[in-house]
């Protein structure tokens, strides 16, 4: 996982991103979700060596697998989310249609166009 972060980072800084800017720290979170989402991500909880120093020359932790839990449960909550986005004309998702092409609660705004012809 460590490599498709640093991947998705290397991407980014090409441009000049504002750390500083909410929009673009969420935009590089996105970016690393879906690389994420796109390439798989494995956590290694293999055996820890105590004498391993992280790069600020702290010792480094062993991962608890309870921590991941938090991620398992936003992805099944993410795909709770997905369910609920349902055009109720022609029954697809609208789950990653842009805003400005929903049209009243979840409908495609395409398919209120054409009913209203």
């Amino acid at each position: 996982m460590k490599q498709v972060i640093l991947d998705v980072l290397e991407d980014v800084s090409h441009g000049q991103v504002n750390l500083e800017s909410k929009a673009a720290r969420e935009m590089i979170v996105n970016l690393i979700m879906a690389s994420i989402k796109e390439n798989g991500w494995y956590l290694d909880l293999g055996t820890h060596k105590s004498n391993e120093l992280d790069t600020a020359g702290h010792p480094v932790k062993k991962i608890n697998k309870w921590l991941t839990r938090d991620i398992d449960e936003a992805m099944i909550h993410e795909e709770q989310i997905k369910d609920t986005w349902i055009c109720g004309i022609c029954n697809e998702s609208t789950y990653a249609v842009e805003y400005d092409y929903i049209g009243s609660g979840t409908n495609h705004l395409s398919c209120e166009l054409k009913q209203d012809d």
